[in-house]
């Protein structure tokens, strides 16, 4: 029920098995999920086909959702299977926007039931708040015990799902774009951890390649006019989105300097190395790749 290169293959993901699973799993008997990941494009569904296809993607996303999110489970299966459960989110919302006739079909969707726990778990791994726990708790006070998706793994979903490049489909680049840009203007740190400091890591790959290309993805969202830029710092609370991303993406970038200033400094006092920590370097040049990209006025508002 996935488009095609929304995940890696089964035969990609098997063979970067964990250790605690050798000699308890045969590989093969792993690639009957290659079965789910059919070439079909949305526009190739019917409406009907289309409605059971959204029913198995959400009841899927609810299972797997509730089962990686146990405490028990939750620290292994978690990181290694958030993206997976927010594939099939991202899809069952696409393929409801596809449908011509929603009220339609939103008739013959799940019950309310599994729909309240379609709704928490959507919550749970995409942020989208908590205006459905007190429908929750009248069904199950286990579900309110859950805590939302930590920002780390959901830059490493988000990094899986953006990984096929331009093969990814363009409404996938876009959501997913979208929240990643949203997670960097609260948690700049992890997104830098997980994009810049383990890409460093790859064959034919470096710090600066990795900050410069999150850079960009970065400045994706549209930058304010001067005009705009200048009524919204004279107008209290009167701003756009866009000027909003920005100045929380800049008090971001403030922290991630003051992080390096201070290590910088607490390293030259005890070893009289300049020498930095990655995860610094990183940092800071994640800094310098926005500041090169960044028009003069948006700087000079929110940085001069």
């Amino acid at each position: 029920n996935l488009e095609r290169s929304i995940l890696p293959t089964s035969e990609e993901r098997v063979r970067f098995l964990p250790k605690s699973l050798g000699g308890r799993l045969y590989r093969k008997s792993l690639l009957w999920g290659e079965c789910s990941m059919q070439s079909v494009t949305v526009e190739e569904q019917t409406s009907n086909r289309m409605v059971r296809s959204i029913n198995e993607l959400r009841q899927t996303a609810t299972a797997i959702g509730r089962i990686v999110t146990l405490e028990r489970f939750r620290p292994m299966l978690l990181p290694r299977h958030a993206a997976d459960v927010m594939a099939a989110l991202f899809q069952t919302d696409q393929m409801k926007n596809v449908l011509t006739d929603e009220r339609h079909a939103e008739q013959r969707m799940v019950s309310m039931g599994s729909d309240v726990y379609y709704n928490t778990i959507h919550n749970i791994f995409l942020g989208r708040g908590a205006s459905s726990r007190k429908e929750v708790q009248s069904v199950s006070p286990m579900v309110l015990n859950v805590q939302a998706v930590d920002p780390h793994t959901r830059a490493r979903a988000y990094q899986m799902l953006l990984a096929g490049g331009k093969r990814t489909p363009q409404w996938l680049r876009r959501r997913v774009g979208s929240l990643l840009n949203s997670l960097a203007a609260s948690n700049l740190r992890c997104v830098v951890d997980v994009f810049v400091v383990a890409a460093s890591s790859l064959p034919a790959d470096d710090v600066s390649a990795a900050s410069a290309r999150l850079g960009r993805v970065l400045c994706a969202v549209p930058f304010p006019s001067e005009r705009d830029m200048m009524a919204a710092l004279e107008a209290t609370g009167q701003c756009s989105s866009a000027f909003r991303y920005y100045q929380q993406l800049f008090s971001q970038l403030a922290l991630l300097l003051d992080v390096a200033s201070t290590s910088i400094e607490v390293t030259c006092k005890e070893t009289n190395n300049l020498a930095s920590d990655p995860r610094v370097v990183a940092g800071v040049l994640t800094v310098w790749a926005v500041i090169g990209i960044a028009p003069h006025h948006v700087l000079e508002a929110l940085m001069l």
